[in-house]
């Protein structure tokens, strides 16, 4: 038996002329790889061209990216580093390529900039704004936890309170206003810019 090794990143930079134009988010959304030949063939320096072919999913797959969170995006002053991982992932992720020299060595930022102006596909853009929302809905969470926990203070004689909890029997009268204000777990329309729509690409 001859081991051939493969992944998706392979099977990407492999995929068929008739997915030319699909990004690496897309081709895993859409399509599946499947022990026969009666699909879209992989190019031929494919390990597995002989044997395995490409079908669209019956449903959307839902991609899941393991590793490091992207970077926060919200500011203008995101350090360098930082910054350029995040365009980087975004062009792998979006931008159909084959090969490392489908992107620039210099000049990376330029070159993102550029493509995110003109041709970012939507589903790129709102993929950006819920990575920016996690960090949103961090905040608010954190600002939430401090509020709650003031009044928690205040409904007990902050001067009473101990962080320990040894008095905490004396709360739950408090706790129970906390937990029924009415608060919401929802993001402010107003707290960030609505990002477009995503539309589903065909191929």
């Amino acid at each position: 038996m001859t081991y051939k090794p493969t992944s998706a990143v392979f099977d990407y930079i492999y995929r068929p002329d008739v997915l030319e134009m699909a990004s690496l988010m897309d081709f895993k959304k859409y399509w599946k790889k499947e022990n026969n030949v009666s699909g879209e063939r992989f190019l031929s320096d494919h390990g597995q061209a002989t044997t395995h072919s490409l079908h669209i999913r019956k449903f959307p797959a839902v991609a899941t990216l393991i590793g490091k969170r992207l970077p926060d995006a919200r500011s203008d002053n995101v350090e360098f580093e930082a910054q350029l991982t995040l365009q980087q992932s975004l062009l792998v992720l979006f931008k159909p390529f084959r090969r490392r020299g489908d992107f620039p060595k210099r000049n990376l930022s330029d070159f993102y900039v550029k493509w995110w102006r003109d041709k970012a596909p939507e589903i790129a853009r709102q993929f950006l704004q819920n990575s920016n929302d996690y960090y949103t809905s961090r905040e608010l969470a954190r600002k939430r936890s401090d509020a709650n926990m003031e009044l928690f203070r205040a409904m007990v004689d902050g001067d009473d309170y101990s962080d320990d909890g040894s008095n905490y029997g004396a709360s739950e009268q408090a706790e129970e206003a906390i937990c029924v204000d009415g608060s919401s777990d929802e993001i402010p329309e107003d707290y960030f810019s609505a990002s477009p729509t995503t539309k589903k690409y065909h191929y």
